[in-house]
């Protein structure tokens, strides 16, 4: 199991990948080898490798990695969680890189499942939503200084909450909470009507239960639209914002195979966001078209079932390449746009 992001670590103005690793064995020590990892960017396709954590036998399996500058010194940290584990990780980040400092956030008891990072509260501090399966609600942990964070606000999902992204999705200029729900046909959002403290929940109902979600601008009418896969039936759909915290009815695109992760980027530079979609045979292009329809322009094959998918500019060329893991590493795909 990988999971990674891609951000400029070191602030040398090149994108580095962040990567977790965990080695599953299926017997009587059922188990783990877990790896955290930075691959640093040296300019030239090449990756220099920096293991901050390394664990045998642990049964904490690192799920989502988010990278967030929490305690305001201008460094990047970075925040993981584990299944089986109830609690937050984050990953100091010191001088030269170091990451030897470890902050937990206790999570009283409940496992936490994916986790996003936005400023709730107007304070320009980054803040933590995670979701929780097993008590079917979220936390939210807002941070109050130096990377310090209140007492986990939790809200109701009446489900068990999956995914999970932040925007604004009604234009009043708070970030709302965006999830999906699991085995159920709906979408949740609760919205932020005052610094960080949200309403009673509200529900966008799908055709299928959604899995992953992103909230962003597919058809440039400055609302926030929602982009959400689905397992099965195989498919991805668009829901546009149609204002007064109203979506319309969804607009599907069936693909080969049950999609994993995906990413919404410009990767043609046309400045509209397409749709860059994992399963298992490998991954789709999905180019915008304009008002927010895509065309299925391209299908790369790979081998090692898709796992996680980010987007950066990884060789300084101002076109937008492909970050792919898998149960077999990771590969880059860069792009070349005539």
């Amino acid at each position: 199991m990988v999971s990674i992001v891609s951000v400029d670590i070191n602030h040398d103005d090149r994108p580095d990948i962040i990567a977790s690793f965990s080695l599953i064995y299926i017997g009587d020590e059922w188990p783990t080898e877990v790896e955290i990892r930075i691959l640093y960017n040296n300019g030239d396709d090449t990756f220099t490798a920096q293991t901050i954590f390394n664990s045998t036998g642990d049964i904490s399996i690192p799920d989502s990695i988010k990278v967030a500058d929490v305690n305001g010194d201008n460094k990047l940290d970075i925040i993981i969680s584990s299944l089986f584990s109830p609690e937050i990780n984050i990953f100091v980040n010191s001088d030269n890189n170091t990451f030897t400092e470890v902050r937990k956030i206790s999570l009283n008891g409940s496992e936490p499942g994916f986790k996003t990072v936005a400023d709730l509260n107007d304070d320009t501090k980054p803040d933590i939503i995670v979701t929780k399966y097993g008590s079917e609600d979220i936390s939210v942990l807002l941070n109050t200084d130096n990377g310090t964070f209140t007492d986990q606000m939790n809200y109701n999902t009446n489900c068990p909450p999956f995914a999970v992204t932040t925007a604004d999705l009604n234009n009043n200029g708070k970030i709302d909470i965006i999830i999906t729900c699991g085995r159920e046909p709906r979408i949740i959002v609760f919205h932020n009507y005052n610094k960080g403290i949200f309403s009673a929940n509200s529900s966008i109902y799908t055709n299928y239960p959604p899995e992953f979600v992103v909230a962003i601008d597919v058809n440039d009418d400055d609302k926030q639209d929602l982009v959400v896969t689905v397992l099965y039936p195989s498919l991805f759909a668009i829901y546009l914002n149609i204002g007064s915290e109203e979506f319309a009815d969804p607009t599907i695109y069936e693909v080969d195979s049950p999609p994993s992760f995906f990413a919404a980027q410009d990767v043609d530079g046309d400045k509209k966001i397409d749709i860059i979609l994992a399963n298992l045979f490998g991954f789709h292009i999905f180019l915008n078209a304009g008002n927010g329809m895509f065309i299925n322009s391209q299908r790369y094959p790979m081998y090692g079932s898709l796992v996680n998918i980010v987007i950066n500019d990884m060789n300084a060329d101002d076109q937008q390449d492909i970050i792919l893991s898998s149960m077999n590493g990771i590969g880059i795909y860069y792009t070349h746009c005539d």
